[in-house]
């Protein structure tokens, strides 16, 4: 495996096209003498080498890409500027063995308006197993694109940030993924898709909804980060639900109310039914029409979760008040407050059931009603069924603040948390770090809150801005 990485600013080789400065001329010779360590790399070890990673802006050399000519590549990573996209797409797909593909780009973006999509034509190259695109344009699809894709075990598509601006552009960025997705629902095991252009709520209103069959869709697909409504699941009455995606071990979903013809929050729970025995983590990303009784509900399902991630795509107003009844509270915006009172057992009610009793690890992303008491009564209390105590006897215990109780039942109703990650919390109170860490691993520092605090920027989306660190 072969990695060169460049030190330098990515816009350096391009400054350096300029007038012949000192930084500009010591910024051309590093350029230059990292190309001549690739040369002479790839001179000594060609029919040997077989993984490349490149990276700006050495990767945005045409004599770099003439170095890569004639090896028998099994993958190749590419980190390019935005106009190298399809440069590298056309030397990649000349190499008959290559069989994973990696894009991303960096530098400014060209609006989408002006930026053609990326071709794949006159291909040499077996079907790909593995394709991520970040930042590039979207693909056109034509024959030889699909017959790439049709054998793709894993496929990450991030749209860059331009592509959400218009309508039309979000529907040329989503109709060629959702093509290639289900082109390859044979073999996909992976399938990771983010920004506003696939996320937004009206991208794939015009998709078809899925007869039903005898044959499994999906088989093989254990990570699903993506809109159901780019798996053409948002008509789910017209699915056979016991044949979709078998083995699905980790989900991002969208917890809005489906606006689609025939999209109900009846079948958003189907499916989440039909997925339930087999999702060990789960990412619920919270809109402003996410209330918070379907979050509930979801939970409920998953009893065999054991990872669970609150992202929040947009701001939840707090203006509600909080002394109201338990049907007016279900219908409100989910909070990361809230979240926390409905996992803490007996907080509505002492008959409600245990929400996803496996559950070890909770993490928070762009959230700012937490303070920091409802999860250490929600960590405390976990602690206590971990004992083989009842709720009623643990909630007695945590009035009293003890956490000493007598076990009272013969197995545990729920596990305990041992990971609680606080770093999207912005206003997350550290009084209560001690307590917590006593008993489980706590992610936070205030260094990392003020920083979620200022990278609040309405230019940039909470999908955007979270997408990478919760992949």
């Amino acid at each position: 495996m072969l990695r060169v990485f460049a030190y330098l600013d990515p816009t350096s080789l391009h400054a350096a096209v300029g007038r012949d400065t000192p930084s500009n001329l010591h910024a051309k010779q590093r350029v230059q003498r990292q190309l001549a360590m690739l040369s002479l790399y790839l001179r000594r070890g060609k029919q040997y080498v077989r993984h490349v990673t490149l990276g700006t802006p050495v990767a945005d050399s045409e004599s770099c890409r003439r170095h890569l000519k004639g090896l028998s590549l099994s993958s190749l990573d590419i980190t390019c500027y935005y106009t190298y996209a399809q440069t590298w797409v056309d030397l990649a797909i000349d190499i008959s063995t290559l069989c994973a593909l990696t894009i991303n780009t960096t530098g400014a973006k060209t609006h989408p308006w002006l930026a053609p999509p990326l071709r794949l034509d006159n291909s040499k190259c077996r079907p790909l197993k593995s394709l991520a695109l970040h930042g590039t344009p979207p693909l056109h699809i034509n024959p030889p694109t699909l017959r790439l894709c049709v054998r793709l075990e894993h496929f990450s598509y991030s749209a860059p940030t331009c592509a959400a601006a218009l309508r039309e552009v979000r529907r040329r960025c989503a109709v060629p993924i959702q093509t290639i997705v289900h082109a390859a629902q044979d073999t996909l095991r992976e399938l990771v898709l983010d920004g506003d252009a696939i996320w937004g709520v009206d991208t794939f209103l015009e998709t078809p909804s899925i007869p039903q069959s005898g044959q499994a869709r999906f088989p093989h697909l254990h990570r699903l980060q993506a809109p159901l409504k780019c798996m053409v699941l948002h008509a789910l009455p017209d699915v056979a639900l016991s044949i979709l995606m078998p083995n699905l071990h980790t989900l991002s979903l969208q917890v809005s109310l489906p606006r689609t013809p025939g999209g109900t929050s009846a079948a958003l729970l189907q499916f989440a039914s039909a997925v339930g025995p087999t999702i060990r983590d789960a990412t619920l990303r919270i809109t402003r029409d996410s209330s918070t009784w379907l979050v509930k509900a979801l939970l409920k399902i998953w009893t065999q979760l054991t990872s669970l991630t609150i992202v929040w795509d947009d701001p939840v107003s707090m203006e509600t008040p909080m002394l109201e009844s338990v049907h007016e509270t279900m219908q409100r915006p989910l909070t990361g407050a809230l979240l926390a009172r409905i996992l803490t057992p007996g907080t509505f009610d002492p008959s409600d059931t245990i929400l996803c009793p496996a559950l070890e690890c909770l993490r928070f992303g762009n959230e700012s009603s937490i303070r920091g008491r409802e999860v250490a009564e929600l960590v405390a209390l976990r602690v206590m069924l971990a004992r083989c105590c009842s709720v009623a006897t643990a909630r007695d215990a945590l009035k009293s603040k003890k956490l000493a109780c007598e076990p009272d039942l013969q197995t545990p109703l729920a596990t305990r948390l041992t990971t609680l990650d606080l770093t999207g919390c912005r206003e997350f109170q550290p009084d209560l770090l001690p307590f917590l860490k006593q008993h489980c691993h706590v992610i936070w520092s205030a260094e990392l809150a003020e920083q979620a605090r200022y990278a609040l920027r309405p230019s940039v989306s909470a999908r955007d801005r979270l997408s990478h660190h919760y992949r």
